[in-house]
């Protein structure tokens, strides 16, 4: 009986994604990609008022933030917004705007 549980929960510990993510799996390896820089708090934290990256500064702040970045980072952000389909969406938009002036 106690192995029945065991089977019956145990798919319950897997994590899900929609793939969607930059930590999506690689299609043409299978493997995980590595963290993009959208989802890395210190490269984010000069456009977030907070930690967990859902609460996004003023216009303002993102320009001056856009600004400061050097011309590496700001591509690499530009690139992975290419690709965003998550939560991320939002901040891409954002982001894209500030760079524009």
């Amino acid at each position: 009986m106690a192995s029945a549980i065991c089977l019956a929960t145990s798919g319950i510990v897997f994590a899900q994604t929609d793939g969607s993510g930059s930590n999506a799996t690689d299609n043409a390896t299978g493997s995980a990609k590595t963290p993009g820089m959208l989802d890395d708090p210190v490269a984010m934290k000069p456009f977030y008022t907070d930690e967990s990256m859902t609460t996004m500064r003023s216009m303002e702040e993102m320009r001056a933030a856009a600004k400061a970045m050097n011309e590496n980072d700001k591509a690499k952000i530009m690139e992975e917004c290419k690709n965003v389909t998550t939560q991320r969406s939002s901040f891409c938009k954002a982001f894209n705007d500030a760079n524009e002036m």
